[in-house]
């Protein structure tokens, strides 16, 4: 095998999509529990509409290799945050003088997030993702990353 010859390039392409993804899905779940202004703003929803920007060109441009990609990556994205978004739920903030937290409890499956309230929970809003739906979309989403970026194509 000779280095640089596409097998070799594979692997890295596959652990870049892994990490893209992760980043992107990541990142928007941060901003849009982990700050207020994403949670006003409903962040979440311009992540899945952007996310199906890849898949509108592709369909109308001459693009055909990629719609296969980005009809998976826009897929994944939106499965991702109907198991993620799907159990978060919707309260008006009441206190204006605390700064926005966010918090994950593994052992629960329950997000925290919000204003520090004087409860037990100790946060406005909670939410309970479906770890394997929120699993499917990010595999689905990492796939369409990897199959645009040639990281599955055997042919390169």
């Amino acid at each position: 095998m000779i280095p640089g010859e596409a097998s070799d390039v594979r692997p890295a392409r596959l652990l870049l999509s892994f990490v893209l993804t992760a980043v992107l899905l990541g990142g928007s779940l941060f901003v849009t529990f982990g700050t207020e202004w994403g949670w006003d703003r409903q962040f979440f929803r311009a992540v899945v509409l952007l996310s199906a920007l890849p898949l509108g060109v592709a369909a109308v441009g001459r693009f055909q290799r990629y719609r296969r990609p980005a009809g998976l990556f826009f897929l994944g994205v939106l499965v991702f945050w109907i198991g993620v978004a799907g159990g978060a739920c919707r309260q008006p903030l009441l206190r204006e003088d605390a700064t926005w937290q966010f918090a994950y409890d593994w052992g629960a499956n329950v997000f925290y997030f919000g204003w520090p309230q004087e409860t037990q929970l100790g946060y406005t809003c909670f939410g309970e993702p479906n770890r394997p739906i929120a699993a499917l979309g990010y595999l689905c989403s990492t796939a369409g990353t990897a199959l645009g970026i040639g990281a599955l194509d055997p042919a390169e």
